[in-house]
């Protein structure tokens, strides 16, 4: 078979102004596969390089990079370290560039939202409060059922700074398909929206989250972002507008081990059910 010549390659000073370059000549690998052997052989050394060059933030250093004492398949990863993706995400740009652009949302037509750091942060904290007003709390799971939006990001960093699990959730998927992921992570809240805009039409998304969560006992609330202009039905004591979640004053963030859950991503159930994979802090 003849190899296929690639679509596109970097030229020589693209690739020496890489981060991966970078990395590489910080290390004395002269090329990338020398780089990836050098990592095969010595993890240990690969990822305690690769935190440090990424600028992953600790609120307590970790005593090894791995723990393979019960067998390589049960690997822990940086016992004893504590941390939280909200602070290597958000807080530590937010101290050094405050006024810097974190976030930028365009809608279909072209109307165009950004948030700086300094006003990220704001979000995210204001959020996370209001959050744990309803009873959000460290392992507990929240499905997120929204459009591209920026309140998708600021919902995920909120749940993060809380020690929550997000659920993401493709924005398109139907009511059982909803259904099937949150009960299996036992979600206690979904933040969802009145609808998300498609080739310039409304497309309605609540109604969908409600039939989904009318046969979700576990369920005690639905957060409501207004993305696309249409009226939806309220259920009094379990739905309320994400603009009317309570302000409060900031809370902690909490700090997690490496290995405890940020993220439950599900696979597609094309085969069978879906699968929870999950992603922790580190």
């Amino acid at each position: 078979m003849s190899a296929v010549a690639p679509a596109w390659s970097p030229s020589s000073e693209q690739m020496q102004s890489s981060r991966l370059w970078r990395f590489m000549r910080k290390h004395e690998c002269a090329t990338y596969p020398q780089l990836c052997e050098r990592a095969a052989r010595d993890p240990d050394w690969f990822w305690d390089a690769l935190t440090k060059e990424l600028g992953i933030v600790w609120s307590a250093p970790y005593r090894a990079v791995m723990d393979t004492s019960s067998g390589l398949p049960f690997t822990r990863w940086f016992p004893g370290g504590l941390l939280n993706a909200y602070d290597s995400a958000v807080l530590r740009h937010r101290r050094s560039n405050p006024n810097g652009v974190a976030i930028i949302g365009e809608t279909e037509a072209g109307t165009v939202r950004q948030l700086t750091y300094a006003q990220l942060e704001d979000a995210v904290e204001q959020t996370a409060a209001g959050l744990r007003a309803i009873g959000v709390k460290r392992g507990v799971a929240v499905g997120l059922y929204l459009p591209l939006v920026i309140e998708n990001a600021v919902a995920l960093l909120a749940c993060t700074k809380l020690g929550a699990i997000a659920v993401p959730l493709f924005s398109g998927f139907g009511a059982e398909a909803i259904r099937q992921r949150l009960a299996d992570a036992d979600a206690r809240v979904l933040i969802t929206a009145d609808g998300a805009v498609r080739r310039g039409r409304p497309v309605a998304m609540k109604p969908i989250a409600d039939q989904a969560a009318a046969a979700l006992p576990q369920l005690t609330h639905q957060v409501v972002v207004a993305c696309a202009g249409i009226d939806v039905a309220m259920q009094a004591g379990r739905d309320l507008a994400w603009d009317d979640l309570p302000r409060l004053d900031p809370v902690p963030t909490e700090a997690m081990r490496a290995d405890e859950p940020l993220l439950l991503l599900y696979t597609s159930g094309t085969t069978g059910r879906p699968k929870g994979t999950v992603h922790g802090h580190a």
